[in-house]
């Protein structure tokens, strides 16, 4: 790893380490810009806002293992389960669409009562609980019966941007478009509200341990906030444009943050410190997700190298 000196020299863009390929329409590639691993980042899942299919990566060949079809309209937002087996995602018709990857067999089909163009989905870690954002409010499913099991509405101005649950399931930490973090323990009474960013919450992440949460701003800003009482903890700055992405080391000790421009920068979250950028180049700045991988950083960005193939490019910066 660059130490502070030599973050001013040269742009460092990384090593490529894979190239997802396939043959895509132009159209699609200026839609395509949703990109999710699996937990064992084996399969990578990536779909197009505006397009009903998903399609399944092999992340060891770089190509298409399943293609999913069956969403009810345009997709928003796509998710994994824990375990890998199914994937789930969420259209701008508020229907609930869960496959099983293997057979590419539609599970549920789920109409909600949510219709929005800005709507997200996230899986609890153990598996048991799947949790629709949209708009202002929250609903939870209890996935072994696929049935709603929690509701509520944050008491916040604004729309809820972005989300992730503790690593033990019951805490899910919600952003909103106003710069509101809400802390909210599943079933329980529980709501913290803090105010922490000067504009819009676009992304949130867990600590491994879970006794810390991050949020990335539209003010190109990173909060690390305690989890116990939602005090923040540090702000790491740097960042030139708004943070879009970010993403925890393993072992909690570094956090890395994408930022609008196509710039991701490294940070040590016991101090803040700033220990390293990577910019990459104007043909590859599209960013489509960001990943720790022990002790690399993952970025998948995507590129179209002629009129006819679209590649997504798996490159390792650290």
């Amino acid at each position: 790893m660059n130490n502070q000196s030599s973050i001013a020299s040269a742009p460092n863009y990384g090593t490529l380490r894979g190239v997802f390929s396939s043959l895509l329409s132009p159209d699609l590639y200026e839609l395509f810009d949703i990109a999710v691993w699996a937990t064992d980042e084996r399969l990578l899942a990536t779909a197009a806002r505006n397009d009903r299919f998903i399609w399944v990566w092999d992340a060891q060949s770089g190509r298409i293992v399943q293609m999913l079809e069956g969403a009810s309209e345009w997709i928003e937002s796509i998710c994994w389960s824990p375990n890998g087996t199914m994937l789930s995602c969420i259209s701008n018709e508020g229907v609930l669409t869960i496959w099983d990857v293997n057979t590419a067999r539609v599970v549920k089909s789920i109409p909600t009562y949510y219709q929005n163009d800005d709507q997200h989905i996230s899986w609890s870690p153990n598996g048991t609980t799947l949790a629709i954002c949209c708009g202002s409010y929250f609903e939870s499913y209890e996935t072994s019966i696929w049935e709603p099991n929690d509701y509520f509405e944050p008491p916040q101005q604004g729309d809820i941007s972005c989300s992730d649950w503790s690593p033990d399931s019951q805490t899910l930490v919600l952003g909103s478009d106003q710069g509101v973090i809400n802390i909210r323990e599943l079933f329980g009474s529980r709501l913290l509200q803090y105010e922490g960013h000067g504009l819009a919450v676009n992304c949130i992440a867990f600590s491994p341990q879970g006794t810390l949460f991050a949020s990335g701003s539209d003010d190109a800003t990173i909060v690390i906030w305690k989890t116990e009482n939602g005090r923040p903890y540090l702000v790491l700055e740097g960042a030139t444009s708004p943070i879009r992405m970010i993403t925890w080391s393993k072992d909690g000790e570094l956090l890395a943050g994408a930022s609008e421009n196509g710039d991701i920068r490294i940070w040590e979250t016991i101090n803040g410190s700033q220990v390293d950028v990577f910019r990459f180049p104007p043909k590859q700045k599209k960013l489509l997700n960001l990943i720790f991988s022990v002790n690399q950083v993952l970025v998948n960005t995507l590129t179209m190298p002629d009129m006819e193939y679209a590649n997504i490019l798996l490159t390792e910066i650290i």
